[in-house]
């Protein structure tokens, strides 16, 4: 048989394969490249020689800066852009969601475009309360309209690739824009003014006002915006100049403390390594009694207009249920010194239906107990290893490296 029906049978099978969804699509790639050089259609020092080729280097470094970006908040931040000046109008959504993903599509492959703006395109229609299937679509065609006007698009790498195998200079970054640019232009505003009516009709329900976010949604269910008070340390508190680990856990217990507003910087989540100092702001959960905020040296603040920052993508809340046969049941949070532990905080308990504020850090842990906590989403994700404590959901809009955010965007650049 000729090398050539070896070929067209081979690929009629990875074909099938691929149509079939039974197996990835990479082992079926390696497949492919195993048959081809066992039936002698390709060299065997030619074999591998494709993962050396510029298209596979390239594709390979832009989806490692995708996942970057995404690790990084960048990804959220695009999200949270894309609301604010879209708000709740369809037809604004559809085109940014469109012309971001073509522009961003412009400098990278276009899987790894969706793979980057995906997490915050499905963020934006949570934010929006709209269809995903009316989001997604639009970034998928933004993404191919915009990967035409440039060399970083899958097609176009392998075709100037080609060239160079031959012999031929390859294409130039920017030779594709000239036609690719208006191209991309005019599919756009089609999508915007006519796809946008044969989009998916799924409707999400006005009636909906769950909360966006799985941070707001669990701030809600435990009710802990209801009773949120701010306090300012005032110079000679017991507080000033002490780290939250150093405090005793009585102290914290009654002075429930959820954000740090520091006189300078940004605002900053309790950990254990935080050091308060005089002028710095604390929101806590409850509201103190006169005495106890004479004792401990604190003014109360009167309430100010608007969302307090709670939390944010870097710190988000999570939901942790005792396990059955955990060691913690019959323990305190003060007798597992769980911040110290986890370096995670506890803002409030479920137990029996009801959210539970008051007295948590002296109160004994029971089988089937739910826990709101908070903390960096490395801590949170440590939490999936642990025998006596189970996850039970994850926020998909929490960052991992939000410091590195400034070094991801000047590699990408």
């Amino acid at each position: 048989m000729s090398h050539q029906w070896i070929t067209v049978i081979i690929l009629f099978i990875a074909i099938l394969l691929l149509s079939l969804t039974k197996l990835r699509s990479d082992l079926i790639a390696l497949m492919v490249m195993l048959a081809l050089g066992i039936t002698g259609v390709v060299d065997h020092n030619q074999i591998f020689s494709g993962f050396a080729s510029s298209a596979v280097m390239t594709i390979l470094g832009i989806s490692m800066i995708s996942v970057a970006l995404q690790q990084t908040g960048a990804a959220n931040a695009i999200g949270r852009l894309l609301f604010k000046i879209g708000g709740r109008n369809e037809i604004l959504l559809v085109f940014w969601v469109s012309f971001f993903s073509a522009v961003l599509s412009l400098f990278m492959n276009n899987i790894a475009a969706v793979g980057v703006l995906l997490p915050a395109v499905m963020s934006l229609s949570r934010r929006s309360q709209t269809s995903p299937g009316r989001m997604l679509l639009p970034l998928a065609f933004g993404t191919i309209l915009g990967g035409m006007a440039t060399l970083l698009t899958t097609s176009n790498i392998i075709v100037s690739g080609a060239l160079k195998d031959a012999g031929i200079s390859g294409f130039g970054l920017l030779d594709f824009f000239p036609v690719g640019a208006p191209v991309a232009l005019v599919g756009i505003l089609y999508v915007v003014f006519i796809g946008r009516n044969l989009l998916p009709k799924t409707e999400v329900s006005s009636k909906n006002t769950s909360p966006q976010t799985l941070s707001e949604k669990l701030m809600a269910q435990y009710q802990l915006d209801n009773e949120i008070t701010q306090v300012r340390v005032l110079p000679g508190s017991l507080l000033a100049d002490k780290s939250v680990s150093s405090l005793d856990c009585k102290i914290t217990d009654q002075m429930h403390m959820i954000r740090i507003l520091p006189k300078k910087g940004r605002p900053q989540v309790v950990s254990p390594e935080a050091i308060l100092h005089a002028g710095d702001i604390l929101i806590i959960n409850g509201k103190p009694s006169e005495s106890l905020m004479v004792e401990f040296g604190l003014a109360t603040l009167p309430p100010i207009k608007g969302e307090l920052p709670i939390t944010d993508a870097a710190n988000p809340l999570a939901e942790v249920l005792l396990s059955p046969h955990s060691q913690w049941v019959g323990k305190s949070l003060c007798e597992i010194n769980f911040r110290i532990r986890y370096g995670l905080n506890v803002f409030a308990f479920w137990r029996q239906g009801n959210p539970i504020h008051e007295n948590i850090a002296n109160l004994k842990l029971q089988t089937g107990d739910a826990l709101l906590v908070q903390g960096g989403t490395e801590y949170i994700r440590q939490l999936e290893r642990e025998k006596d404590l189970v996850l039970l959901e994850e926020d998909p809009d929490s960052v991992v490296r939000p410091k590195k955010l400034g070094l991801v965007l000047l590699i990408t650049i």
